[in-house]
Formats: C-alpha cells, structure tokens, sequence
C-alpha cells in the first residue's frame, strides 16, 4: 500500500510538471505534552496531544496543477495515530480534478471541500481549548465538502457566488441516483461592498463524517465595515432534530496596533439549553512573538467546565511552535487537571 502510493506521489510530480502554475506542498503539526491531574493514585503522564488525526501527529505533501482552465490537486497525510502500530498513511482532504469550460463556471471532481461561504473567523488552537462541536468556522457557517462528488461553483455577477454539491457513496464507489440527491448542499452568497457579505444554504445528508448534521438549513451575515473588526452571526436550523433543533453562533475579532482580541458563543436552542463561550487575546511582541490567552467555558447538562490556557507562540520562517499551560476544571465530575502542551506546525 505504501509502495503505491509512493508510486502515485512520482506520477503527481511529473504531472504537476505538464501545468503552468503547479508545485509541491506540505503542511504539518505534532503537539507533545505533560499531563497531570487531581485524580487520586493518577501519574504524571507524557504524550502526545490530541490532534486532527486522533493522539499524535500528522506531516501533509500536497501537489498541484492549475493551467488556464483545467488543474488537479491531491493531498496524503501521514498520521501518528494513537501508537506507532496505529500509524497510518493515506488521502488527505484533497484529491479532484477540476475544469472551467467557461469563465463563470468551474466543475470540480473527487475528493474536496470548498471554503468559499464558511466563517471567517476561527477560535481553535488544536489544544481542545474552544469546546465547540467542531471548528469555529464551520459553526458560523459550513464549508462545502465531499468524500466521492461533484460540485459547481457558478459566478454570474460580481459578488454573487452560487454553488451545488452532490455526492455519491461515504467511502467512494456507486451510489444510486436516489441515495446521491438526498446529499445535495446548495447555497450562495452576495458581498456588499464596504459592509460585509449575506450566505444561505441547503445541506442534505452529509456523507462526510463531520460536523454537519442531516438536513441543515444555514444562513449567515459576516460584517467587515470597519477597520479591525470582523462580525460573524451563524442560524443553523435541523431538520432532522425535533428536540434541539436551533443552533446559534455569533463570533467577533477585533485588532487594534500589537491586540487582537477574540469573542465567540454557541447556543443550542430547544428542549434543552446548551452553550459555549470562548475568549481569545493576543499581545504581538517583537522577534515574531507573541503572549496569548484563551479562555472557555460549556454549560451543558452533566457536562460543565471551563479551561484557562495561557501561552506563547513564536513565528518561524515556514511555520509556528507555541508552549503554554492548560488548566482545565471539570465542575460535575469535580476533577482539576493541567498540561503543559508544545506545538509546533509548518507550512510551504
């Protein structure tokens, strides 16, 4: 298995080679850390944090190809895993071909996500600080994704985006016409000039595996008008939950010389009431450094806690590392635990 994809990775490189604008990228991001606790008899733990790909790390080659109206991009990611025995080394989020037979229409194929509508402003670290159901931006708004489908993004106006998605079956293969159109996500946006943009959208069943539940209707206003400041406010309705179907989430930054301060909230709405808060600050220091704070905290029932963490982030020619101190209470379960978390990430 690994041989062939070996093989596939020179035959991308080659092919990356035929286009006029290709390359060859990577991104990645491994979290190690000291754990301890107030539980009775409990160790001091050393590991690695949890991550994108479960306890461990991940390394990302990713290449390209883009020509005038016709490119590739395909991605594999080489995940840690829990253990080294549960390593594993495979497709990443990207693996599609696409083409544009006319300016305003671009088709897309394969395995991908389209980032045009989703939130713009994130909250999570990688350190489990935020407590959203999943990413920030993907609460405000989902992103367009797919495992096996095909997608049209149609661009008739200036500030107007229309996009369609169908998908086919979860781990790729047939799917019959039937089951494909239950998983239709279509949306648009329209941009105001100088005061933000407008975003609706349909998703069906999701096939992905991710945050996004059966049948959600989405709509979403992100204010930009002024300088530094950046307004988001998401409405999820679904369809396909009678007990908490409303879900809310409203999220701002603001920057102002060497600060930039973060606020976000999620609220679900219905037989129960549950919510979460998040709060971020940045002080920019010299050297490409920087002291942050995040603080969060989750009212749901049985399940109250909050989480203070502390760090500092240096910037590296490609990439970042940050080392903190993550103090975490858990008010139900009356248990107190801390980590000393050291994350470094890359990127070319």
């Amino acid at each position: 298995m690994k041989k062939s994809l070996v093989l596939v990775l020179i035959v991308l490189f080659v092919a990356a080679g035929l286009f006029a604008d290709a390359g060859v990228g990577g991104w990645g991001r491994v979290i190690t850390q000291i754990t301890g606790s107030d539980v009775d008899d409990s160790d001091v733990m050393f590991d690695m944090a949890p991550n994108w790909s479960g306890n461990g790390g991940r390394v990302r080659h990713d290449v390209f190809g883009n020509g005038d109206n016709v490119g590739f991009r395909a991605e594999v990611d080489g995940n840690m895993g829990d253990n080294f025995y549960s390593a594993s080394y495979g497709v990443g989020e990207f693996l599609y071909v696409y083409a544009m037979p006319v300016e305003m229409l671009k088709l897309s194929a394969g395995k991908f996500q389209i980032d045009t509508m989703r939130g713009g402003i994130g909250a999570a670290t990688g350190t489990g600080t935020a407590y959203f159901s999943g990413d920030l931006e993907d609460m405000l708004f989902s992103r367009m994704r797919t495992n096996d489908g095909l997608a049209a993004a149609i661009m008739p106006a200036e500030g107007v985006d229309i996009l369609a998605l169908i998908s086919g079956s979860p781990a790729g293969g047939d799917s019959t016409m039937e089951d494909a159109t239950k998983t239709i996500q279509v949306g648009a946006q329209y941009k105001i000039e100088g005061v933000g943009r407008i975003r609706a959208q349909y998703i069906g069943e999701n096939t992905w595996g991710g945050s996004v539940a059966s049948e959600d209707v989405q709509a979403a206003f992100e204010y930009t008008g002024m300088d530094g400041l950046k307004v988001d406010a998401g409405l999820k309705y679904d369809l396909s939950d009678a007990e908490d179907p409303t879900k809310i989430t409203v999220a701002g930054t603001y920057a102002m010389d060497k600060i930039n301060a973060t606020l976000a909230a999620e609220l679900n709405v219905g037989d129960d009431f549950d919510a979460r808060i998040f709060a971020a600050g940045i002080y920019s220091l010299e050297n490409s450094m920087s002291a942050r704070l995040e603080v969060a905290y989750q009212m749901m029932e049985d399940d109250n806690k909050v989480c203070i963490y502390p760090y500092v982030q240096k910037g590296l020619s490609n990439g970042k590392m940050t080392l903190g101190f993550k103090f975490e209470a858990a008010m139900d379960a009356e248990v107190n635990s801390w980590a000393l978390p050291l994350m470094i990430e890359y990127w070319f």
